[in-house]
C-alpha cells in the first residue's frame, strides 16, 4: 500500500493509504483502525483480502493522549460513549467512504469494511445507520454501538472475531453485540480465539474465507 497524495488527502479530508486494485470493478475494502492507532496498523488484515481488490486504510482525525490517532477521545471507550463525538466520527467516515469511491474512479461490485476495536464500534454504527453502504463488515476485537432507531433495511453480512482473554473489550460485551445484531436480522459469522485484545489465527483464517465469498 502507498500513502495517498496530498491532493487526495485534502480532497477527502482524512489521511489514508491505498492499494489500487487491478480492476476498477473489483471489490473494495476499507480498513478502520482502533484507538491510538494509525493507517499502518491494519496491514495484517490486508493479507486476508484477495490481491486484486482495492484496499484503503483510513486514519482517525484526532490525536490520542496515548499516541497515535482515534475516532473519538474518551477515558473509557466502552463505558463512556460520547454521542456527539461518535456521531461526528460516523459522519466523517461516511463522507470519506462516499467521496473516496468517486475520487479514485472506482466502481466496485462489492464494498467491505474491516474495523478493529474502536474502529469496529464505529463501523457497527455505520452498518445500522446506512445498511446499503457496505456489502460486508468485519468487527474485530470490538463492540457494538446501538443506534437509537431501527435500520432502514437489511444489515450487511457481518463477521465478528473476539478473544476470550480480551481485557480491553470483555468477551461478554462482544457476545451481547452479536445477539443484538442478530435480533436486527443480520447474518453474523462469529469466531473466538484464546487470545487477548487482538485477532487470533483461527479468526484470521475464517476472515479470509468470509471475505473471499464476496469476490
Amino acid at each position: 500500500m502507498i500513502r495517498a497524495s496530498a491532493n487526495a488527502e485534502k480532497s477527502l479530508g482524512l489521511l489514508h493509504n491505498i492499494r489500487a486494485g487491478s480492476d476498477p470493478q473489483a471489490p473494495l475494502c476499507f480498513l478502520v483502525h482502533g484507538r491510538a492507532g494509525n493507517f499502518d496498523v491494519m496491514a495484517t488484515f490486508k493479507r486476508c483480502l484477495p490481491e486484486e481488490w482495492a484496499v484503503i486504510a483510513v486514519q482517525g482525525f484526532l490525536e490520542d493522549v496515548r499516541g497515535g490517532f482515534s475516532w473519538w477521545n474518551v477515558d473509557e471507550e466502552v463505558r463512556d460513549l460520547r454521542w456527539e463525538a461518535i456521531r461526528l466520527a460516523a459522519a466523517r467516515l461516511t463522507g470519506f467512504v462516499e467521496q473516496a469511491i468517486e475520487f479514485y474512479k472506482l466502481q466496485p461490485r462489492q464494498i467491505l469494511a474491516l474495523g478493529f476495536s474502536q474502529g469496529a464500534a464505529l463501523l457497527s454504527l455505520l452498518a445500522q445507520k446506512d445498511p446499503q453502504m457496505f456489502s460486508g463488515v468485519g468487527l474485530l476485537a470490538g463492540f457494538v454501538i446501538r443506534e437509537s432507531s431501527r435500520p432502514g433495511g437489511k444489515l450487511p453480512a457481518l463477521f465478528v472475531a473476539h478473544g476470550t482473554e480480551d481485557d480491553v473489550v470483555p468477551l461478554n460485551k462482544a457476545k451481547e453485540g452479536v445477539e443484538y445484531l442478530r435480533s436486527l436480522g443480520a447474518s453474523v459469522t462469529y469466531v473466538e480465539d484464546a487470545v487477548g485484545h487482538k485477532v487470533g489465527t483461527s479468526a484470521l483464517k475464517a476472515l479470509k474465507i468470509w471475505a473471499g465469498g464476496f469476490g
